[in-house]
């Protein structure tokens, strides 16, 4: 009942529109909220799913009043045409904010046609198109696009496309692309052709157009660079084959579309990728030389994605691009000309967007290669400067590394950020040293040197690796006890460590074979107690 009660409102509201009886329409308008208010308090209650559509008519009756404003506003009034202005942008964001749904949108422009002809809000009913055929409502979508056109491209081939507003006939293409068949996605890609000519040389009426409607988009991006865009991508799904004289085809739209559009994160990533790919297949083939000049282009475009999403969307939505140019980096950075545009790229990008992949740089950072290697420690020194806290645990498991140049590249970064942080490196090194202790006691770790030293002597006759493992500890005893389970260790094996830390002492200065002999007299008994203590805690776990 209430649902009729709003519809014949809606009629005598929409006749008393058409009348411009605005006065009487605010009435029908008022009626028909009320009328409303009683079913839309419980069903906003029970769900936000059942009080969705009469929360649209609500809308709907919000926008109607609008509407009336925009009519009964003086003309040629500088305040007035700001106050259309205010209303024509106010309904643009309002509906983006809506759900993807044809009827939701449907039902609101329907209203906004009332005054605002859907060529006065190309952007608007494009994206209504496109919401169409994505839905499956393919003829709803040529309906709403032949509506933009003013003519139906199929029924009228007299008239071409080219007398249509420029954005509408980009819409238009890319609907017969979607929904056609193969000979249609290649006319589509041919008209496609065409206009990206008509753009390029400016010399015709319908350039004239092109410039005088600005040929941006709603997305401020460059009408130019999404025709370009687009023509690289539908060439490229249509040459499978992807030879030589195609993959130069391509590079060029993708290059153009970058060159006008320089700012579009999108055009960049596209370019970036499809050098990837480029390089990947030549390397494929076994050209290693034609493979590395795509390289370089890949790269650039990846830091220009990645300097775009660092303005617009955030880390996130450019990881994968942040990811894929490491994997250059450490793949070609090697060579002078990716050194060059790495250089180059760390300075277009913010030093928070590494932050989130420092694990895979750091886990590099003893790279065999001295160029790869320098260039990540400095760019680890430079995230240092801005974020060193977010580098010092990292760095110092490294310097704790079983490789010796991984501890040597880790150490350099660590001694360049103390220059501006002392204070945090020396407490990130007291705490790393306080965690070790305690997670790694003193029986533990010496159980581990010894056996150790056991192997190198015994297994691999390595007398110099044996003494390297066991100074640190004889170091360490020599500092003394800072905990009870240290001052035990110490009372119960201390003696004997101290004579074989004498008898290697005697070994150096000596050279004599007897000496290491008395070691391991003097530290068997303890590899024996430590083993069963070992044995005896595992057991202990298990229960």
């Amino acid at each position: 009942v209430v649902m009729e009660a709003v519809m014949v409102l809606s009629l005598g509201l929409f006749f008393q529109f058409v009348a411009k009886r605005y006065e009487e329409a605010r009435v029908y308008v008022e009626r028909a909220r009320r009328c409303l208010a009683t079913e839309l308090a419980p069903l906003v209650l029970e769900s936000y799913e059942r009080a969705y559509n009469n929360m649209v008519r609500v809308q709907q009756l919000s926008e109607l009043e609008e509407v009336i404003d925009y009519c009964t506003l003086p003309m040629e009034s500088p305040i007035a045409d700001g106050r259309r202005e205010l209303i024509r942008n106010m309904w643009n964001e309002r509906i983006k904010g809506t759900k993807r749904n044809v009827e939701v949108w449907q039902a609101l422009l329907a209203v906004r046609e009332l005054v605002l002809p859907p060529n006065e809000d190309r952007d608007t009913w494009i994206r209504f198109a496109k919401l169409c055929w994505k839905s499956g409502r393919i003829s709803q979508a040529k309906s709403t696009l032949v509506k933009l056109l003013q003519f139906d491209p199929e029924s009228s081939p007299e008239l071409t496309l080219y007398h249509a507003h420029p954005q509408v006939v980009l819409a238009y293409l890319k609907y017969q692309y979607a929904v056609g068949d193969e000979l249609k996605r290649k006319d589509a890609f041919s008209r496609l052709q065409d206009l990206s000519v008509q753009i390029a040389t400016a010399t015709n009426s319908y350039s004239g157009m092109l410039v005088s409607h600005g040929a941006i988009s709603s997305a401020g991006v460059p009408l130019t660079a999404r025709v370009y865009l687009t023509l690289a991508s539908w060439k490229r799904a249509l040459s499978p084959g992807l030879d030589d004289d195609a993959i130069q085809e391509i590079l060029v739209s993708y290059k153009n579309a970058t060159l006008s559009a320089k700012d579009w994160g999108k055009a960049w990533h596209s370019w970036a990728l499809f050098n990837t790919e480029v390089m990947s297949r030549y390397t494929l083939r076994g050209r290693p030389d034609i493979a590395g000049k795509y390289v370089v282009a890949a790269v650039t475009g990846y830091f220009y994605s990645i300097a775009c999403a660092s303005t617009t969307k955030g880390v996130d939505d450019s990881l994968q691009d942040i990811l894929r140019l490491l994997t250059l980096w450490f793949n070609h950075g090697a060579t002078s000309e990716v050194q060059m545009a790495l250089e180059k790229g760390f300075t277009l990008v913010k030093i928070e967007m590494w932050l989130v992949v420092l694990p895979q740089i750091i886990a590099r950072i003893h790279s065999n290669n001295r160029i790869v290697r320098e260039l990540i420690q400095e760019l680890l020194v430079r995230i240092g400067k801005g974020h060193p806290q977010a580098l010092m645990y990292p760095l110092l498991v490294a310097c704790k590394s079983i490789s010796i140049l991984r501890q040597r590249a880790a150490q350099e970064v660590v001694d360049k950020i103390r220059k501006h942080s002392g204070g945090l490196v020396d407490q990130a090194q007291l705490v790393s040293k306080e965690l070790i202790r305690v997670a790694i006691l003193w029986h533990e770790m010496w159980h581990e040197a010894l056996e150790e030293a056991s192997r190198m002597y015994f297994g691999e006759h390595n007398i110099d690796g044996m003494l390297a493992v066991l100074e640190p500890l004889h170091a360490m005893l020599e500092r003394g006890a800072e905990t009870i389970k240290e001052n035990t260790f110490i009372q119960a094996y201390g003696h004997e460590l101290l004579e074989a830390h004498e008898c290697c002492l005697k070994y150096r200065a000596t050279g004599e074979d007897a000496e290491l002999t008395k070691v391991y007299k003097s530290v068997n008994t303890i590899i024996s107690v430590l083993c069963l203590l070992e044995s005896a805690e595992d057991d202990f776990c298990v229960l």
